[in-house]
């Protein structure tokens, strides 16, 4: 029987089914609203631990807040492309499967983001709600929001390398399902999407 999923056997789900493209850009704009929302919730939790904080400094978040949201979005977009291109042009000879077939694989390989941004809430809100901010003094204010940003837990070092080995699954299984080819071709491909990943969110570390 055919998985309804390609999240535990991707390379069967796309090799059985010929319209995949619809849900799994429907799944990428799931994840794309729900990690905007996660991240204005987030950053207003944020902010809401500055003390003393002045009307200049609430009117210039909510302008910052307005044009990241629009940020996360097209980055978002790119980033989709981006992937499909890479799984597209360098698994096989790249004469089965269309680019099609490559962005219904990279939208699926989001399921796993998805999935986890609910527990990413709320490590986030726990680490988040411990927090508290001098508002008077923007200098320290700064530092304290730097020191912050250069953060993470162990939950979310765990979270991001089990997501990011999940996706990396899909996107070789997949891409072997929908170009027609083996998975030793398509895994050198889906390593160098997830090593990518994982540079830019631990970027802090190097």
């Amino acid at each position: 029987m055919a998985p309804r999923t390609p999240l535990f056997r991707p390379k069967a789900y796309f090799e059985s089914r010929r319209s995949t493209l619809t849900p799994a850009l429907g799944v990428f704009a799931l994840y794309v609203v729900g990690s905007t929302v996660l991240t204005y919730v987030l950053a207003d939790l944020l902010f809401a631990q500055v003390d003393d904080a002045s009307a200049e400094f609430e009117a210039a978040l909510n302008s910052v807040m307005g044009t990241m949201v629009v940020f996360l979005v097209i980055t978002a977009i790119v980033a989709l492309l981006v992937v499909a291109a890479i799984m597209h042009y360098l698994s096989g000879d790249g004469e089965s499967g269309s680019f099609g077939d490559a962005i219904a694989v990279a939208g699926w390989a989001y399921a796993p983001n998805l999935l986890a941004l609910p527990v990413k809430y709320a490590d986030a809100r726990r680490y988040v709600e411990g927090l508290s901010f001098d508002g008077s003094d923007p200098a320290v204010m700064a530092t304290q929001l730097e020191t912050v940003d250069e953060s993470t837990t162990a939950v979310s070092t765990v979270l991001t390398l089990l997501v990011v080995a999940w996706s990396v699954f899909i996107l070789a299984k997949g891409a072997a399902g929908t170009h027609d080819t083996d998975v030793d071709d398509t895994i050198g491909p889906a390593l160098l999407i997830g090593v990518g990943v994982l540079v830019m969110e631990f970027q802090f570390l190097f």
